[in-house]
């Protein structure tokens, strides 16, 4: 006989993994990016804690334009609009995260790419809590070879105030009821509070242009239209332009 049923595989990060890691902002999203199978994108963007329907794709973009990343929270969807993640939990709040890469099975669907499954801490036995502060500043970042030739000092100072400021905080544990029949508790209680407070100037966009000639430095971009198809492209003063009529 053959056996015709779909093999899951992919990476699992559990309660000691989630904890142990670093991670950026201390978010377990962001450990998609070293799960085997995945493939990142170079111009990833950063999902901030607090933002619902978040402003990433993950890890991976669609292929073609179809599917891409598809996420869920304890069985519940947690995917935004544009196949993006819907909201980004701390670590603290997280038992488990697994990271489907491929061989999908009859239980995940909706998308072509990675499928991300988080399971929430509970509540046991014992009352629990945790702590957690990340903090970054810009003082120690070293400036990227755009901002070096684009900052004025009054900008590097300006973005030498950049910092972030991330907090916890989680308490867990089961609610007592008098006369439990076997003795046992079967009512527990998890919660959970995230703080983050950022502040980052100076952030060049994946779309910043350092002049790359003389004749840039002067604002001429002429050099541009030297493409493989110059009609595709246009460049104009939009302080100067004046509406088409026709369009």
């Amino acid at each position: 006989l053959l056996d015709t049923s779909a093999v899951s595989s992919g990476q699992n990060f559990d309660s000691r993994m989630v904890e142990g890691l670093p991670m950026f902002s201390n978010m377990p999203i962001m450990l998609t990016r070293f799960a085997a199978g995945v493939n990142p994108s170079t111009n990833q963007s950063l999902v901030s804690q607090g933002f619902a329907d978040g402003t990433t794709q993950a890890a991976g973009a669609a292929f073609g334009g179809v599917g891409s990343n598809t996420y869920s929270i304890d069985g519940a969807t947690n995917s935004g609009s544009g196949r993006r993640i819907a909201a980004s939990p701390n670590s603290d709040m997280i038992q488990e995260m697994r990271v489907e890469s491929s061989n999908f099975d009859a239980s995940v669907g909706h998308g072509v790419g990675l499928q991300i499954a988080m399971v929430t801490r509970s509540g046991a036995n014992q009352y629990r809590g945790t702590a957690n502060y990340q903090y970054w500043t810009n003082k120690i970042n070293e400036l990227n070879p755009s901002q070096r030739l684009t900052f004025t000092p009054s900008g590097k100072a300006l973005y030498e105030t950049g910092r972030s400021h991330n907090l916890a905080l989680t308490a867990g544990g089961p609610i007592v009821i008098p006369k439990v029949v076997d003795g046992r508790n079967k009512l527990f209680f998890f919660a959970n509070y995230s703080h983050v407070d950022d502040f980052i100037p100076g952030k060049n966009q994946a779309s910043s242009t350092v002049p790359a000639s003389e004749a840039q430095l002067r604002g001429d971009f002429s050099d541009l239209l030297r493409l493989a198809n110059p009609a595709q492209y246009q460049i104009y003063d939009p302080l100067t332009v004046r509406r088409d009529p026709a369009n």
